[in-house]
């Protein structure tokens, strides 16, 4: 100015600086592309897990099968068997039996031309020792629990006699190691059908035999394997 005075300072005020920026999208769509990623996963493992159930129970459903045709092919085998042992002949070849860990041997009985017989019959085996001459001939020396049972039918007062005996290279004749005696006298609206039971633990040695015998084996019953049995094993 022409009088000297000072020029007024003028300033500019900008009118967008306290204004708040605009909202960007941006971090929305990173958010939004990490939950996608985490549903793809459960989905995927959902999938794996529908696949991993369906391959199992296909597989439970392969074994029986594979279990009837066996089973198919062992009643094929049983043509001409009597239908009394159908059932017995059936459960033997069917299973898978695993071998005692010692010696150890379970036969049954049926009397035949009125005498005891032992054989290996229905739910039977022999390991480690060996059936001759209707007993068992010991193989290992050792504690051995005996025990036999027989199903028998006494007739009008009559005595029933069952017995262990111990054949040995040690000494001349038969060894008496148990004994029961029955006498039974059965009335005559009953049927007078008795049970003898004998076990023990003894002391055998190699080349050692065992035998069970009844004074009357034509008074003995046979309906099934359980009925007549004798076995051992080493303890």
């Amino acid at each position: 100015m022409e009088d000297g005075s000072p020029c007024p300072q003028v300033f500019v005020v900008d009118s967008q600086a306290g204004a708040s920026r605009p909202f960007s999208p941006a971090p929305l769509r990173r958010g939004a592309g990490k939950a996608w990623r985490l549903l793809w996963l459960l989905v995927s493992l959902l999938l794996l897990g529908m696949i991993v159930e369906a391959f199992f129970i296909y597989q439970l459903y392969q074994k029986p099968l594979g279990d009837s045709a066996s089973t198919s092919a062992s009643a094929s085998a049983l043509k001409g068997i009597p239908d009394k042992y159908e059932n017995e002949v059936l459960s033997k070849t069917a299973r898978t039996p695993v071998k005692p860990s010692r010696p150890s041997a379970h036969l049954t009985g049926i009397a035949i031309d009125g005498m005891l017989t032992w054989r290996e019959f229905g739910d039977t085996f022999i390991h480690g020792m060996k059936l001759k001459e209707g007993g068992l001939l010991v193989q290992t020396e050792g504690y051995y629990f005996i025990y036999s049972r027989v199903h028998f039918s006494g007739a009008d007062c009559s005595l029933f006699k069952h017995v262990v005996q111990r054949y040995t290279p040690r000494y001349n004749g038969p060894l008496e190691l148990m004994k029961a005696k029955h006498f039974h006298c059965r009335e005559k609206e009953k049927n007078g059908i008795d049970t003898s039971y004998l076990a023990g633990t003894f002391h055998l040695y190699k080349n050692d035999s065992i035998v069970v015998k009844v004074e009357k084996p034509s008074q003995l019953l046979y309906q099934e394997s359980s009925d007549n049995f004798f076995g051992a094993y080493m303890i």
